[in-house]
């Protein structure tokens, strides 16, 4: 009775099971990222979402009283600084309206708008409410409540004047003058020759003798 031999193993088999479980595993890595990638990016969202409810709004309007009625002002720049010196800026609506989002905190609110006085409001609480800031037209008088325009034509005219007043007293003082003579146009012989044409027609039949005698004395 011969023996039975023993079952051949295959070292292929026994190679080859390492080797394919070093080809799983990079793809197994792979696959684990893939999956931790695509949690984050559908938790982004709602961390994102939870920031913005962390937010509140600031809100209110800007107007100014124009010729004894109110006048909700366009374009107005508003900029809210928060303790920590971080700044949110706004700018106003056709209705005068403004709305910013920014954390809760107190906030400093600075608004500017061309012809208009800046208006600084302090320990504004943001998320309270709309807020309302009237601005006052900026004061461009000079005096007596005028514009510098009208303020410059009035000037020229008080200079002329005062020309005019200060050459009146020097003719006066100079006519009383003894020293001065003022030769008054009525008596001028001069003023009833029109030019010079008619001095010589006056004077070109006169004939003049010219005699050393008469002219050495």
């Amino acid at each position: 009775m011969t023996a039975r031999e023993a079952p051949a193993f295959s070292h292929e088999k026994i190679i080859g099971c390492p080797a394919v479980l070093l080809r799983m595993r990079p793809f197994g890595f792979a696959l684990t990222l893939f999956f931790a990638a695509a949690l984050m990016l559908a938790a982004s969202p709602c961390i994102v979402a939870d920031d913005a409810q962390d937010n509140v709004t600031l809100e209110g309007y800007v107007s100014s009283v124009i010729k004894g009625s109110t006048t909700y002002l366009k374009g107005a720049e508003i900029v809210a600084a928060g303790t920590d010196g971080t700044t949110y800026k706004a700018i106003t609506n056709d209705g005068g309206m403004f709305i910013l989002s920014c954390p809760p905190g107190v906030y400093e609110v600075t608004t500017k708008c061309g012809g208009f006085e800046k208006v600084v409001l302090n320990n504004v609480i943001a998320g309270t409410g709309p807020i309302e800031i009237s601005m006052e037209l900026r004061d461009t008088s000079v005096v007596w409540g005028l514009d510098v325009p009208h303020t410059l034509e009035i000037a020229g005219i008080v200079v002329v004047l005062i020309t005019l007043a200060i050459g009146a007293v020097m003719i006066r003082v100079l006519r009383k003058s003894p020293d001065v003579t003022v030769i008054d146009d009525a008596d001028d012989p001069m003023v009833e020759l029109e030019d010079l044409d008619e001095l010589e027609d006056e004077y070109e039949d006169e004939d003049y003798v010219y005699d050393e005698d008469v002219k050495e004395s």
